[in-house]
């Protein structure tokens, strides 16, 4: 997940092909990962507004064990 794949997040949030609670090998899944994106556009925004709300933001992290709202504080990029 970085900025220059949103648009291919969207088509796989339309399409409901990928399971976003599923973590990848780090224990890391798709929210954790986003909440770490600078957004700087409204499209983006709603994005990933999307994917927090078909997600789990209370799933932990395999490796640190911290949740996915935890990510989001602790990256100081809290603007949503």
């Amino acid at each position: 997940m970085s900025q220059c794949n949103i648009g291919i997040m969207q088509t796989l949030l339309d399409t409901g092909v990928c399971d976003v609670r599923r973590q990848n090998r780090a224990g890391y899944t798709a929210i954790m990962l986003a909440s770490l994106l600078i957004i700087d556009a409204d499209t983006h925004r709603d994005i990933i507004r999307r994917l927090f709300i078909i997600g789990d933001v209370n799933v932990k992290s395999a490796t640190v064990c911290d949740p996915a709202y935890y990510t989001v504080f602790q990256s100081k990029l809290v603007s949503m």
